[in-house]
């Protein structure tokens, strides 16, 4: 039956050290059944992965490994008329122990009350700590470790049907296994390149998300350089002289998997360009776009697709608004944020209004500098909400004194216009939690819990740290997972960051 392995060999392609490759060779087609166990004096924990395709050669990805540890494997194969034959002896897996210098993760959770799976985090390094690198990493309901990769800063992985990992590193988006081989990628060259090369897209960089299509095809966010004159110099001093300056502004491309380039929508043609919001006279896009100074003008950062009427939705920071609009027309359709400073001949209708009975005080009501909608079921949005500043220029102080992040979920109506608050944490929170820069906020299908990604904290030794917090969808939320990731070195110029986090049912398919 068998001629030749099982072979079970760890990390072999050297970028994921608890994943192992097994290997083996059959006389007939044969499905393979794989027992696991971890045997010491304290644990007992065994599981079981079968696999459905019948072949005579395998080559298959054994997941789910715990570093620094010990394991049994026993290696069954079924015939297609379903006879078992066992290998006779169990194979011997060894994990490594964690690298010196990986981030501190802590975990303390009611597993029975969780959304079932793993846990996904893109951790950002700072400081000292970009020696080590960026990491991705996948935790259980406990916090133990069962996957990771190191490598460069990971954007907005997720998982795909096909139980591979999609994400962004710099001007690159990666489809990858989970033994880290590479599926397919995608480099973004600039539209001035004479010849498009397979695998390239025609557009400027790459930047905060990739997100797959219902149709196959997927968005992501690029940007533009302009010039115009008579610009603010000013957030503060609606009087301060004006100046040209190099604007950059958010386009939304959407592209096949070949690479082609199906449609691209500017926002600075949807939008005001002179409107300005807190942090958008910076100069985020100097490095990218070199030569003149730029103005960071949008610095969108979550873009999505809605199946359902045909439109996109997208995130922009320094503008304090999340905007809809049609993908067949690029028809604005509405824009959730604050009312300060729009045109309102040219964008009043357009601007959604709290209802008349939620009486919130508006630094309160609207996300600002937010982060990461989504649809819910429900057909509400969930939304990051940063919650920096309560206000828009030309305001010298912020109006939300009470600095705190929170999820928040907005119902819309569409028909008159107006936006409700229908459920948030964050401002109730036992403990309020304030994140500056990135975040998330995933409604879970199975629970309706919802996973808080609060990615930038300041702790107490003024590091950069973040938490990762599940609570239930109800008033007053009840907290039911929650993950520090920290640096606890007396290194004073260290410190972990976290973009976002998904909730995954398997590290298979």
């Amino acid at each position: 039956m068998f001629l030749s392995g099982p072979v079970i060999e760890l990390d072999p392609n050297l970028n994921t050290p608890l994943a192992g490759l097994l290997t083996l060779t059959t006389d007939q087609p044969v499905r393979v059944s794989l027992e696991i166990a971890l045997e010491t004096e304290t644990d007992n924990k065994k599981w079981r992965i079968d696999f459905d395709q019948f072949n005579t050669d395998h080559s298959l990805p054994v997941l789910g490994f715990r570093p620094n540890k010990k394991y049994s494997v026993i290696v069954h194969v079924f015939s297609q008329t379903d006879e078992q034959t066992s290998f006779e002896q169990p194979l011997t897996v060894i994990t490594d122990p964690l690298p010196d210098g990986f981030p501190e993760i802590h975990v303390e959770s009611t597993p029975e009350l969780m959304e079932p799976g793993l846990t996904l985090i893109e951790i950002i390094p700072e400081g000292s700590n970009a020696e080590f690198g960026a990491l991705l990493v996948i935790v259980d309901e406990t916090g133990e470790i069962v996957w990771y990769q190191t490598g460069s800063r990971f954007t907005d992985a997720r998982q795909t049907p096909e139980g591979n990992l999609l994400f962004i590193v710099g001007n690159k988006i990666f489809e990858m296994d989970m033994l880290g081989n590479t599926v397919r990628e995608w480099r973004a060259v600039r539209p001035s390149s004479k010849q498009r090369i397979k695998g390239t897209i025609a557009t400027a960089t790459f930047h905060h998300e990739v997100f797959p299509m219902t149709n196959g095809h997927y968005l992501v966010m690029s940007a533009e350089p302009r010039s115009f004159d008579h610009y603010p110099t000013s957030e503060t001093d609606k009087s301060a002289p004006t100046e040209t300056a190099r604007v950059v502004g958010d386009v939304i491309v959407e592209f096949t998997a070949d690479g082609s380039i199906v449609k691209q929508w500017s926002l600075l043609d949807m939008l005001d360009p002179y409107r300005i919001g807190f942090g958008a006279l910076g100069s985020h896009w100097d490095g990218t776009f070199k030569g003149k100074k730029t103005r960071d003008w949008s610095h969108g950062n979550a873009v999505i697709h809605d199946p359902s009427d045909d439109t996109i939705i997208v995130s922009l920071r320094h503008q304090d608004a999340t905007i809809k609009f049609n993908r067949q027309t690029g028809q604005l359709i509405w824009i959730l944020g604050p009312h300060e400073n729009w045109d309102l001949k040219k964008f009043g209708k357009y601007l959604l209004t709290p209802v008349s009975d939620q009486k919130i005080e508006l630094a309160y009501f609207f996300p600002y500098h937010q982060h990461a909608p989504e649809i819910m079921p429900n057909g509400n949005i969930m939304i990051y909400d940063n919650g920096s500043y309560g206000a828009n220029p030309f305001h010298a102080k912020p109006r939300r004194t009470k600095v705190f992040s929170r999820a928040v979920e907005y119902k819309i109506n569409e028909e008159t216009m107006e936006v409700e608050i229908a459920w948030e944490y964050g401002s109730d929170a036992d403990r309020k939690i304030y994140s500056g820069a990135l975040g998330d906020a995933d409604y879970l299908p199975k629970t309706g819990n919802v996973l808080i990604t609060h990615g930038n904290l300041e702790a107490k030794n003024k590091k950069q740290s973040a938490v990762i917090l599940e609570v239930t969808h109800t008033t007053p939320a009840k907290e039911v997972f929650n993950m520090t990731v920290i640096d606890e070195t007396e290194d004073p110029e260290s410190g972990w960051r976290v973009y976002r986090s998904e909730r995954l049912n398997s590290l298979y398919p």
